[in-house]
């Protein structure tokens, strides 16, 4: 076995949190990190055709200086701009599969994207960047082979 593999197979994750606050400044700067604008003006991530249609939401529960809340992060004018006042951490953990610890969290970040929009603009690609009314690529998408599985051939990549 090697060492990295032993090491995976013996990860555990625990995720307990205690019940203080945190600094808004170190929320803020984990905020701009993610989706801000580095001194010279240039994006941390990179984004097709420089769109960057990934919006943040900050959901605050326990942060100074910061009411209980959610926020959109306003990345023209490196802002925080209040969407909705309230704790909202109990509707966030229940909107996941099984993460009923976000509830008890102090802040979280949520990622979300227009994807239909993204569809439309990148249209002239091909059919593969269509999906159906149920959010489905159709069955003979160039990204996966007639067994379902993602096609590895060179002409894809």
């Amino acid at each position: 076995m090697t060492t990295l593999r032993g090491l995976l197979e013996r990860r555990r994750s625990t995720k307990a949190y205690r019940d203080d606050r945190i600094d808004s400044a170190a929320v803020r700067d984990l905020v701009a990190t993610v989706v801000g604008r580095s001194a010279d003006g240039r994006r941390g991530h990179g984004s097709a055709h420089a769109r960057y249609d990934v919006e943040v939401t900050l959901i605050t529960h326990a942060v100074d200086s910061l009411a209980s809340a959610a926020y959109r992060y306003d990345h023209v004018h490196d802002e925080l701009v209040t969407l909705a006042a309230g704790d909202f951490m109990a509707d966030v953990a229940r909107g996941t599969l099984d993460a009923d610890w976000v509830e008890h969290c102090p802040a979280a970040l949520v990622l979300s994207a227009d994807t239909a929009t993204a569809d439309t603009v990148f249209a002239d690609q091909g059919p593969h960047r269509v999906r159906d009314s149920a959010g489905s690529r159709p069955a003979s998408s160039p990204r996966t082979s007639t067994s379902g599985r993602p096609r590895m051939d060179s002409e894809r990549f």
